[in-house]
């Protein structure tokens, strides 16, 4: 049997395929995750890679020896006895010259070629930031869309996963995380980016993340696995939060700058940034 199949990213997270110590996965698995979350871009993309950012190529990946054994389920000995299998068979190249293993996917225009001319490709996760996307049209996904992001994944919209990963950063720095910690130790935000991709909205996951004391929050050493796990187990209730009114939020930043400028001049007035103010006075 020939040819290729396009393949979900976020199937490695879910319950039913996750690895564990007691249910590792099997090599074939393990080389479908390698492949999977290689960059899929043509431009590459610039990844923190032990404290530095790395422009990686397409077809390239960096993860750590101990993060891959920790998600395949398998010790250090065995996934570095595999990772040199691989290369020993010319599948993948590796490099060590950024302070952290770089694997290159040998022949990897050849596995994503036929998916992305069919318009069917999934894209492919990478480092702390999980990934770029293509749409349904198989066009790039590298510009901004905030906006997208804000709301969720939706239907038909194009998911930016440079925005998302911002989205997350945000979240841990306003709700009292160690951003800093978590991310020195080569962890990944891939759980919550992957809610954000499959539709959560950011305001939804950011009170899941909100849920967590301040103080118990620094302690955490896997912020985004957490977050994911509560807003799981209570999504409804997360769910149900309505988004914030934009209105207002720009009635903060501009109450913010008129406290910065001394408060010089009149106040800004919630009336003209209310949606209901400005619809009244339209008409």
């Amino acid at each position: 049997m020939k040819g290729f199949v396009a393949g979900q990213r976020s199937r490695f997270e879910h319950p039913l395929f996750r690895a564990t110590k007691t249910r590792p996965y099997c090599r074939g698995y393990a080389w479908d995750w390698i492949v999977a979350h290689a960059i899929w871009s043509p431009d590459g993309y610039d990844d923190d890679v032990g404290g530095r950012v790395v422009k990686l190529a397409r077809g390239q990946l960096s993860y750590s020896i101990r993060f891959m054994a920790e998600k395949w389920g398998w010790s250090r000995t065995a996934t570095e006895r595999f990772i040199k299998r691989l290369e020993t068979e010319t599948m993948i190249r590796t490099a060590t010259g950024t302070g952290q293993l770089v694997i290159t996917v040998c022949n990897y225009d050849k596995y994503q070629a036929e998916q992305e001319e069919s318009g069917t490709a999934t894209g492919t996760a990478t480092g702390t930031a999980a990934g770029q996307q293509r749409d349904s049209s198989g066009t790039k996904n590298n510009k901004d869309n905030k906006d997208n992001t804000d709301q969720g994944h939706q239907a038909g919209s194009v998911f930016n996963p440079s925005a998302a990963f911002e989205a997350c950063q945000k979240m841990l720095d306003d709700h009292g995380y160690d951003r800093g910690r978590f991310e020195v130790s080569a962890g990944s935000y891939e759980a919550m980016i992957n809610l954000l991709r499959d539709g959560v909205p950011v305001h939804a996951l950011s009170a899941a993340a909100g849920s967590v004391p301040a103080n118990r929050a620094a302690d955490i050493t896997m912020p985004p696995s957490y977050i994911a796990k509560i807003f799981r187990e209570n999504r409804d209730r997360f769910m149900a939060i309505p988004p914030p009114d934009p209105g207002m939020a720009a009635y903060g930043k501009a109450v913010a700058q008129w406290q910065a400028d001394g408060r010089q001049g009149q106040m800004p007035r919630i009336e003209d940034y209310t949606t209901i103010r400005k619809a009244a006075n339209d008409g």
